[in-house]
Order: structure tokens, then C-alpha cells, then sequence
């Protein structure tokens, strides 16, 4: 007597999957069950995720991926493909076969035209975990499938948004990105033809994500500043008697022409509770200071104004 098959699945719905990949050598039948439920059963962890594709002019991309998955690192070499080809198996049979829940490294570049978004849409679930992403985007004209990707990912530690280069100008106003409560070190760099920034994209980061405490913008945006720093110091007014409750603050914003320290202090600290140290004029650096009323504890915010770094060898389309 055979148990059904749908048994033997929630039997195997337990298993790890070195186990599960002996199974399928018992027999045919077990093979074929497992890989045609793959999503049911436990996968092995992808740890690393490493993609990049590079637009030709004769409508061809030329690709690189390569994964570290559990104790096995795959390298896939550079190749090329047509722009309009929808799957890319060399990469898909892969992705496919692994957990892609809870990753620590993910390092995504794009130049022109590119599918690695739709791939990567394919096969990441919404709510997805990474602990340090890294995307950098040049001369893209698909916002939608940026967009689609990024929205999945609900729990980051550190961000790193390079470079946000699109074409397509259809970027609603209010956009948002959906990370929550883990976030601590953001980095958001918009190429100079692009509008992704916006104060409540600022604004809801910052109260949803308690651990924030580095902040760097290079943005075209500069409505969300003086909110931001607003809500740091509600944030660091919350005091628990522990030293723990008044952390520093590190925000970055791009170096302008005419900057003065005094200025941007007043700015930022009208009411004159708080005093200016650590200024370095030619630097355009300064920090602010005041004194916790409850536990006497430093309750500290640092400034700095730099020339936003550019990407190397490539330039912006809509620009030239």
C-alpha cells in the first residue's frame, strides 16, 4: 500500500535539504515530487547574491552573477543575451532551488535597459530580510520593476541606493520605500535627472526604523532636512535614564556653494538650547550638542557636507 502523494509532502515538508536531496536518489518518484514542489520543501539559505548587467547598443546585455549559498559559492561567467529574452535559465535554475527569505549580502548593478529586476521579481516573496543591500542604477528606463523588487524587501539593516538613474520620469511624488525596524545606516544617492527623495519618504524611514542613526542623502531634495533632524531630537528627548536612549546622529547631505556652519546651525537649532562643536569651516562639518536634563548624557547630532561620489565611466543619458 503507497501513501498519497500529497502524505509523503507534508512527511517531507520537515525534512532539511541535505536530507531532502538524498531523498531524491531513492527513486525516480522521489526525484521527480521534490523538484516539482520545490517550493513547498525546505531550500538551502542563500547567503550572497551578486548580479550586474550591462546594456550594448545592438540590443544585447551582458550579464554577471554569482551566489555563496550555504557552503557552496557559485560563479556564473559573464555573458551575453538578447534584451527581449524574458528568462535567463542560467540564472533562474538557481534561484529557483534556494531560500531567498533571509540573505545577508545583496549587491545589484544596472546599466541601460536591463531584465535583472524582473528576475529578481520572479523569485523574491514580499517581506524578504537582507542584512546589507546595495543597488546601483544607471540609465535605467523601468522604474515599475525597480520598484516592484525593492518594495519586497521589508527587513534591511543597511541600504545603499547608488546613483538612482532612471529615464522613466512616471515616479510618484510621495513614493516610499517599506523598510521597518531594523534599518541603522542609509545611503540614498539620486542622479541629478531623477526626483526618487521626498520628505515623507524621509520622515516615515527615520519613525519606523528606531536604530537609524547614520543618515546620508545626496539629493536634489532638501525639504526633508529640517524634519528629520526634528524628529532625531524628539527621539533623543525620550529618556530611559540609560545612556543608550541619547545616541549620536550622523547625517550627510551634499556640499553646496556658500555653505556656512553658523548658518546651518541656526537652521537646525533655532531655539538655542543646543551648543556647536567639532566645527571645521573648510569642511563644511559641525555637530550639536545638549545635555540631557534627566541624566545628564549628551545628546549629540553631527553634520557633514560632502560632493556626493559619481559613478566611473558612466554618464547619464538624459544629460548628455
Amino acid at each position: 500500500m503507497h501513501l498519497p502523494n500529497e502524505v509523503i509532502k507534508l512527511i517531507l515538508k520537515n525534512v532539511d535539504w541535505r536530507t531532502l536531496y538524498k531523498v531524491k536518489l531513492v527513486s525516480k518518484f522521489f526525484d521527480t515530487l521534490v523538484n516539482s514542489n520545490l517550493d513547498f520543501f525546505q531550500k538551502p539559505k542563500m547567503k550572497m547574491l551578486n548580479m550586474s548587467s550591462f546594456y550594448n547598443k545592438e540590443d544585447t546585455l551582458e550579464i554577471y552573477c554569482s551566489f555563496f549559498c550555504e557552503d557552496k559559492f557559485i560563479n556564473l561567467e559573464r555573458f551575453s543575451i538578447l534584451i527581449d529574452e524574458i528568462k535567463v535559465d542560467d540564472i533562474e535554475y538557481y534561484l529557483k532551488k534556494v531560500n531567498l527569505f533571509d540573505i545577508e549580502y545583496v549587491w545589484v548593478k544596472t546599466n541601460g535597459k536591463t531584465i535583472v529586476f524582473d528576475i529578481l521579481n520572479r523569485y523574491f516573496k514580499p517581506g524578504t530580510s537582507v542584512q546589507s543591500l546595495h543597488i546601483e542604477v544607471n540609465n535605467n528606463p523601468d522604474f515599475q520593476s525597480f520598484s516592484q523588487f525593492i518594495q519586497k524587501i521589508r527587513y534591511v539593516n543597511s541600504l545603499y541606493l547608488k546613483n538612482l538613474c532612471f529615464t522613466d520620469k512616471n515616479i510618484p511624488k510621495n513614493y516610499e520605500l517599506s523598510m521597518i525596524e531594523k534599518l541603522s545606516n542609509l545611503f540614498l544617492l539620486e542622479c541629478r535627472c531623477t526626483c526618487l527623495v521626498n520628505s515623507l519618504m524621509i520622515k516615515n524611514l527615520f519613525i519606523n526604523n528606531k536604530s537609524l542613526k547614520e543618515v546620508k542623502i545626496y539629493s536634489k531634495c532638501s525639504n526633508f532636512e529640517v524634519d528629520l533632524v526634528r524628529n532625531i531630537k524628539a527621539r533623543q528627548d525620550l529618556c530611559n535614564k540609560d545612556e543608550k536612549s541619547h545616541e549620536k546622529y550622523h547625517i550627510y547631505l551634499p556640499h553646496k556653494n556658500g555653505i556656512i556652519n553658523n548658518v546651518e546651525f541656526i537652521k537646525y537649532f533655532p531655539c538655542g538650547t543646543y551648543s556647536m562643536l567639532d566645527t571645521i569651516e573648510n569642511y563644511c562639518t559641525f555637530g550639536a550638542t545638549k545635555a540631557c536634563q534627566k541624566c545628564s548624557t549628551s545628546k549629540a547630532i553631527f553634520f557633514t557636507y560632502i560632493m556626493p561620489p559619481k559613478p566611473i565611466g558612466i554618464d547619464c543619458e538624459s544629460t548628455i
